[in-house]
């Protein structure tokens, strides 16, 4: 996440307007708050975002193999895992679990599209 902020934060400071602002007499301060953070923010919103899908499902496979929170916490992947021992009987015990962290972690791969959509509503209306 680094790299892809400081990517961008190199990419928005070789703008045309921040060469302006500095010709105007703005600070290095001044700059970043008002030019450099704006056009970043969105950036880190969406790395941020699909960044929770991955630890969620990090956290699962993780809780799954045993390595997770102790058991009088449920979390999805132990869960997932308790329901192996009864899938020939009961496969919904580890359907609506799988289907909890499939929705969780799409709704924040979506949510992280629409926060990049949201600055750029014209990237909207393409498609």
């Amino acid at each position: 996440m680094s790299r892809v902020v400081r990517a961008a934060v190199l990419t928005v400071k070789e703008n045309p307007f921040i060469e302006a602002a500095r010709a105007l007499g703005a600070g290095g301060l001044r700059n970043v708050l008002r030019h450099v953070r704006p056009n970043v923010v969105p950036v880190i919103l969406v790395s941020a975002s699909s960044q929770v899908g991955s630890v969620i499902l990090l956290e699962s496979s993780l809780s799954s193999l045993g390595f997770g929170v102790p058991p009088p916490y449920p979390f999805w992947g132990r869960i997932l895992d308790e329901a192996q021992r009864f899938m020939v009987g009961h496969p919904h015990l580890a359907l609506f679990p799988g289907l909890a962290i499939a929705g969780t972690v799409f709704a924040f791969n979506f949510l992280g599209g629409f926060l990049r959509d949201v600055p750029h509503p014209r990237l909207r209306s393409q498609g």
